[in-house]
């Protein structure tokens, strides 16, 4: 009897022993954790982001480098990545000096950039960059190298740039090939950036021909200055015939306030442009108002963004209309920007046509001006 107490006892200490050995539940949860993704990459790479989550209770900068490492090892390409900047974050988590920490940061964007991975070149790219020295250079062009031919718009227009304006590696036909692959790729900006370079001739020789075909792509990509552009090309029949009706459409669209105060003077200069042009577009104020109320609505517009020109010219008919008040307003905006007196002493031909309105309307004295 005495054993069979002796061996119940035993079994009962045995009992309790295994019970205090027991994890707490948050111990409890990590180990199963552990076991769980011990061997999948892909869950360990999983589990380290969990760790890394901000808002996650379990949050943990250790613990998610810890995980990263492994999945790394295992082949995660975003795990070198994730882990490239948790060192940069977090310095001291790798135990080394400052520079080696860098360098082994960069050596994981490295690992994430050489598997293909889209974001890892373009960042490692601009680091490269920021070393500012020729060779360092050199190897940041062969990862956006690899990010275009992944046709990375990014990377086409960062290349196309830097070839065209970094004197340490200039290559004027490659910067112009990038930038019209991000424009056959429907980069909205290569376009106009390109009229630009063959408008200055910072890329390359000057060419007109290039350039007109290049502003004309971005207008009808909407591009507001490219439509400016376009407009006072037809205005001037520079590179194609004269078109005051396309040059009417196209300030319009533009939308720009300078390109609206030229389509407000070329209306008041010939009446019959205003049907032609309203059969051309299909909404807006022109399409909507009659002839006299789209000439105010073009320097009204044009005032609104600051035009001096437009804010005098908006004066100007509130007077004819009797409206002083308003008048003296706009009156006010073309004052504060030195306008006419200062465009006027530059040449500008339609400045001197207004001073004389000035006189005319004994409106001197308000504008600071002798007789």
């Amino acid at each position: 009897m005495f054993r069979g107490v002796a061996t119940l006892v035993l079994l009962l200490l045995i009992a309790v022993a295994l019970l205090l050995m027991q994890p707490g539940p948050n111990r409890f949860k990590q180990l199963q954790l552990a076991d769980f993704y011990l061997f999948s990459p892909t869950k360990q790479l999983a589990l380290a982001q969990h760790y890394w989550t901000r808002n996650s209770a379990d949050y943990s900068p250790v613990l998610a480098e810890k995980w990263f490492v492994r999945a790394a090892k295992n082949g995660e390409a975003e795990a070198h990545y994730q882990l490239a900047h948790l060192y940069y974050i977090f310095p001291k988590i790798s135990g080394l000096a400052w520079e080696a920490n860098v360098a082994m940061a960069t050596d994981e964007l490295e690992s994430a950039a050489n598997s293909g991975m889209l974001k890892a070149q373009n960042e490692l790219a601009d680091i490269l960059f920021k070393h500012d020295n020729k060779a360092d250079k050199i190897r940041g062009l062969d990862f956006l190298a690899r990010a275009a031919e992944q046709q990375d718009i990014k990377a086409m227009m960062r290349l196309g740039q830097l070839y065209c304006t970094d004197h340490d590696i200039l290559n004027h036909e490659l910067g112009r090939r990038y930038l019209q692959q991000a424009a056959a790729a429907g980069d909205k900006r290569a376009p106009l950036m390109l009229a630009t370079l063959y408008r200055q001739g910072s890329c390359g020789a000057a060419d007109m021909e290039q350039y007109n075909h290049w502003i004309e792509k971005a207008a009808a990509d909407g591009i507001a200055e490219a439509q400016l552009q376009l407009a006072k090309l037809y205005l001037d029949g520079n590179g194609r015939a004269k078109d005051q009706v396309q040059a009417a459409v196209w300030f319009y669209r533009s939308q720009q306030a300078d390109g609206l105060y030229q389509l407000g003077r070329l209306l008041q200069q010939d009446e019959s442009l205003f049907a032609k042009v309203k059969a051309e577009v299909s909404a807006g104020f022109l399409a909507e108002q009659d002839y006299a109320d789209s000439i105010v609505s073009c320097f009204y517009q044009a005032t609104e963004q600051g035009h001096p020109k437009a804010a005098f010219a908006f004066g100007v008919l509130n007077l004819r209309h009797k409206d002083k008040e308003l008048a003296m307003q706009a009156f006010q905006i073309a004052k504060d920007a030195g306008y006419p007196k200062y465009a006027a002493e530059l040449g500008d031909e339609q400045a001197k046509q207004d001073l004389q309105t000035i006189k005319a309307n004994g409106l001197l004295a308000f504008f600071g001006l002798q007789g």
